[in-house]
């Protein structure tokens, strides 16, 4: 099956009427596909590919750009999906960048550090594939030239999805002039495709649906599951699903990613470090030793324990500086909590601003009304709102009250004027429009 079949497919078992736009760009991708599986050909035996000196010149990429919710991603992610071969790579920008720099680091006694990423990348890579390409950070611009360059030379395809075309990557950014050779680097090597079009499919999704659900509704669970399979487009092309609640289809994802290592599939994030006074928000009541039976609060809407009381599978979970997270599901730029897991335990601020860059949707579950027992919760929360809010994250939750009515404690009564306030506004059309911020 072709790639434009694939994607006629698709339409009809979702239901959906056919865009022109996209068949346009679905044709393009299929091309490209076409081309891609020609040189392989041509190239003979990978493992020859490998030993030779100078790789060929790469089959010419494509930069699809355009509006939020046009199905860029998805439609990427059908072309990854249907490449008869194993040497692809499909990654979210900002985690293949976080990963660039810490082996960046491990080679810092290395001549031509870049050169040997490279390498690491094209052995087992042809075809490199980004989602939400974007260029804000100064440390990235700066490489980022000298890595593209490498990669092309050793015959590596770029295919990229991007809210931004070419010639707007890193606007306003500290030394933009010595960013501009890497745009004109890009633009030789793909064809920039505006992905144009009035559908804004994702926020059709999400307005249908209703972002806001109560926690105690009986079909909730079943929302939020169809919510994440709409969001993600069905994709297990990058990172592979956590066992959803009812544990049906679970995949291991216990293999922590690298550089070398495409297939790997669970995520793990690390953000920046913290910046000077911001600490991580730990709870301010004392540190007890007694038995983790002893330690449990159950909270009153749910009655189940606490994270910290209850064991944590890493293969179903994301790490973040050194402590994993539990997850429901995770898959290519969605990712699912439950609010137990996401604000019970220390997080840092930058904790939660490193999950905002890393997905454009995030479901948390479960949320309890917050009362003056969890006053710490409460302020996790409110942390994990405002950065959800500054960056246009989609954000969906099930919780035991209306957003005015979630906490009823004391300490942060002023500051969860704000957060109730936010998620009333991040219902609404307008917000759910907005461009993601990674």
């Amino acid at each position: 099956m072709n790639l434009r079949e694939l994607y006629a497919q698709q339409i009809s078992e979702r239901g959906f009427r056919p865009d022109p736009v996209q068949a346009a760009v679905v044709g393009r991708l299929d091309d490209l596909r076409q081309r891609l599986i020609a040189a392989r050909e041509a190239d003979g035996s990978i493992v020859r590919r490998w030993f030779r000196k100078s790789a060929s010149e790469p089959v010419r990429g494509l930069y699809l750009w355009g509006g939020v919710g046009r199905g860029k991603t998805w439609m990427m992610d059908l072309f990854y999906q249907s490449l008869p071969f194993p040497e692809r790579r499909r990654r979210h920008f900002h985690r293949f960048m976080h990963d660039v720099h810490a082996e960046l680091k491990s080679l810092h006694e290395r001549e031509a550090p870049l050169e040997v990423v490279a390498e690491h990348i094209a052995q087992d890579t042809r075809v490199l594939c980004f989602d939400e390409f974007f260029v804000s950070d100064i440390a990235d611009a700066m490489i980022l030239g000298g890595l593209l360059a490498a990669l092309f030379k050793r015959g590596v395809t770029f295919v990229a999805t991007s809210n931004v075309e070419p010639g707007n990557l890193y606007k306003d950014g500290l030394q933009r002039q010595r960013f501009l050779p890497t745009i004109d680097l890009l633009q030789q090597h793909v064809d920039v495709i505006a992905v144009d079009g009035n559908t804004d499919y994702r926020l059709r999704r999400l307005t249908r649906a209703g972002t806001y659900l109560p926690s105690d509704a009986p079909d909730t669970k079943q929302r939020l599951q169809a919510l994440f399979a709409e969001l993600a487009d069905h994709d297990d092309s990058e990172t592979g699903t956590a066992p959803s609640p009812d544990n049906s289809g679970a995949k291991s994802t216990a293999t922590a990613p690298s550089l070398g290592n495409p297939g790997a599939a669970t995520t793990v994030i690390a953000p920046t470090p913290a910046k000077p006074g911001v600490d991580a928000i730990a709870p301010t009541r004392p540190t007890s030793t007694a038995p983790a039976s002893a330690l449990a609060r159950p909270i009153n809407q749910t009655g189940r324990p606490w994270p910290s009381q209850t064991s944590v599978d890493p293969s179903h979970s994301i790490e973040i500086e050194g402590r994993r997270i539990p997850v429901i599901r995770e898959r290519g730029g969605v990712v699912w909590f439950d609010f137990m897991a996401l604000c019970s335990g220390p997080r840092s601020q930058e904790d939660y601003i490193e999950i905002a860059r890393n997905y454009q949707s995030i479901i948390v579950s479960d949320i309890p009304v917050l009362d003056s027992q969890h006053e710490d919760e409460a302020r996790r929360f409110i942390a994990l709102v405002d950065e959800m809010y500054d960056r246009n994250v989609n954000l969906i939750v099930s919780a035991a009250a209306p957003p005015v009515d979630l906490y009823r404690g004391e300490r942060v009564a002023f500051q969860f004027e704000r957060t109730a306030s936010r998620l009333i506004e991040m219902q609404s059309e307008e917000y759910l429009a907005r461009e993601h911020r990674p």
